[in-house]
Formats: C-alpha cells, structure tokens, sequence
C-alpha cells in the first residue's frame, strides 16, 4: 500500500512538474516575443545569440508538451512573430556584409585599374 501511495505522490508532482513546465514555456514565448517587439533594433549581436539560444530550448519544450488548439495557434503566431525578427536580423547582417564587398570590390577595382594605366 505504501509503494502504491509513494507511487501516486511521484506520478503526481511529475505530472504538475510538467504542467507547469508546459506553462512557463508558453510564458516565456510570450516574454520574447514581446521583448523582440520592443528591443530588436536595438540588440546587439551576443544579445541575439543567447536569445536564438534560448528560443531553441523553448522551441524543444515546447514541442515534447501536448496543448490544446487554441494554446497552439498562440504558440505559431508567438513563434512566427520570433522567426520574423530573426529573420531580419539576418537579412541586416546580410545587408552589412554585402555593403563592406562592395566597397571592397570597388577599391580592388581602382587599385587594379591605377596599376594596369601605369607605364613601365
């Protein structure tokens, strides 16, 4: 009897273990969805790395939980409006770089081209 009870005490605090897990995930979604809205022009780039980070082991709990459907249409906007700013940041990063090349590219140009009219 007491192996039954001790039994039923474990299966219960893990089964409140991962309601509240399951709860504070879809929490902390909201957070960062609402953090990204807020901050993400003004990020820099380890700010976003802990936070692609962190969005990764949310995106992991957040799929071993079972919700209900209205919790899961939450939980694609918030990771929609996420992905969305992610992307941004990326195509920012994108743009930087290209724009350093082609200033690059553009002096190499001058370079070759001042070489090639000196005479010998």
């Amino acid at each position: 009897m007491r192996k039954l009870i001790i039994g039923t005490a474990v299966c219960v605090m893990l089964m409140m273990t991962s309601c509240d897990e399951k709860r504070e995930a879809l929490n902390d979604l909201r957070d960062m969805a609402k953090e990204l809205n807020e901050n993400a022009d003004r990020m820099n780039a380890e700010e976003w790395e802990k936070t692609i980070a962190v969005y990764a082991h949310l995106d992991s709990v957040i799929s071993t939980n079972e919700y209900t459907e209205e919790e899961l249409k939450e939980i694609g906007r918030l990771q929609g409006e996420c992905l969305g700013h992610f992307t941004k940041n990326s195509v920012r990063k994108i743009k930087k770089g290209v724009k350093k090349a082609v200033s690059q590219f553009q002096g190499i140009m001058e370079g070759f081209k001042e070489a090639m009219e000196e005479e010998d």
